[in-house]
């Protein structure tokens, strides 16, 4: 393994934006829209099951999906 490979940066993949935003709407029930960047507003945040259904006013877009069980978990 080169130097070369450890030190560059990781790329975000659509699956950690994706993960990032759910498990922003978990916590605070809005994140920015994925699509058009407007303030989507969580219909459904559940912490219990994880399960999270954003839908954006600006652009209509809807993003379902489950919050990682870190998110989910309690803070102290």
């Amino acid at each position: 393994m080169s130097v070369a490979s450890l030190a560059a940066p990781r790329v975000a993949t659509l699956a950690d934006l994706v993960g990032e935003t759910l498990d922003e709407a978990l916590g605070l029930d809005t994140a920015p829209c994925l699509w058009c960047g407007g303030e989507a507003v969580a219909a459904i945040a559940d912490r219990w099951t994880g399960r999270v259904v954003l839908r954006c006013p600006s652009c209509a877009s809807e993003l379902e999906g489950a919050g990682r069980r870190r998110a989910r978990e309690a803070r102290s």
